[in-house]
């Protein structure tokens, strides 16, 4: 018996720099196809997308795992004062 493993990064925003639907639209899409196939998978959301469709991602929950990776996509932690980036990870 063979194994497939998928996942999808939900984005809090629309379009890739390649024009692929990676938000919510993007989602419903995956969704939909997944659950006629009876597949199924792991998405990846934001503290942002989840506050943003937060129905969705309960949703998804149902027949889906969900895991976290973040507040948003800000990747300057390394810039940023200690105190802001705990705040920020605190708020995820």
């Amino acid at each position: 018996m063979k194994s497939l493993l998928l996942s999808f990064d939900l984005e809090e925003y629309e379009k890739s720099e390649k024009g692929f639907d990676i938000g919510y639209r993007g989602g419903r899409i995956v969704q939909e196809l997944l659950e006629r196939t009876g597949i199924e998978a792991t998405f990846f959301v934001t503290g942002t997308f989840y506050e943003n469709f937060p129905d969705f991602v309960r949703e998804l929950s149902e027949c889906h795992e969900i895991a976290f990776h973040g507040l948003d996509h800000q990747d300057d932690y390394q810039s940023i004062p200690e105190d802001a980036a705990l705040d920020r990870l605190v708020r995820g």
